[in-house]
């Protein structure tokens, strides 16, 4: 499943028979992953800042990953919302709580958090 603007609500996707492109704006997830045969399951959701938004009420884990010391210049936020708060504040905001931290770079400060709804 394709999330994009370039159709209404469902449709086939011309270059993966596979896929379809799906609207957010014209059709619920339900109603895509039915077009898709999918009937119940878990989803993982890859995307942006609007495609993680859709979602933040409906995360059962979401995997977070922060660097303090990274600096991507020209980078797009995880969540809509920041900077006026922190991507911990939304989770939270949200229903969920951080579970597990993973140190995965010490000299940038980068770590991992899976949080988990309450």
């Amino acid at each position: 499943m394709i999330a994009t603007r370039k159709t209404a609500g469902i449709a086939l996707d011309p270059g993966n028979r596979n896929a379809v492109r799906w609207n957010p704006a014209g059709a619920s997830i339900e109603a895509a992953a039915a077009h898709l045969g999918v009937r119940e399951g878990l989803i993982a959701v890859i995307g942006g800042t609007e495609i993680f938004g859709l979602f933040l009420g409906r995360y059962d884990v979401f995997w977070l990953t922060l660097g303090a010391r990274v600096d991507l210049p020209g980078g797009v936020p995880v969540f809509t919302g920041i900077p006026q708060a922190t991507a911990d504040d939304i989770l939270r905001k949200h229903g969920l709580a951080p579970a597990q931290t993973r140190l995965l770079d010490t000299e940038r400060g980068v770590v991992l958090t899976k949080w988990l709804r309450n």
